[in-house]
């Protein structure tokens, strides 16, 4: 028990490449990308957003599995 509480204490920092991040993240940018397009063109704003939801959501459900650290200090 107390190496496991030693081991979160000072969990392993990853480095990660730019592209390798863009990519990982692709639903985010998309869902982004789509509020920004939706305040330049109002004309297709409600379709835009739609597009930002589903990709929003999307991306929701591909991090369902990610682990979260939280890591707390004092």
């Amino acid at each position: 028990m107390r190496n496991r509480v030693i081991n979160n204490i000072k969990p392993e920092s990853k480095t990660t490449d730019l592209p390798v991040l863009i990519k990982d993240l692709k639903y985010f940018w998309l869902s982004m990308s789509a509020i920004l397009l939706s305040l330049f063109f109002p004309v297709a704003e409600y379709q835009f957003l739609t597009i930002a939801v589903i990709t929003g959501m999307k991306w929701i459900s591909d991090n369902k599995n990610s682990r979260i650290i939280i890591i707390e200090r004092r």
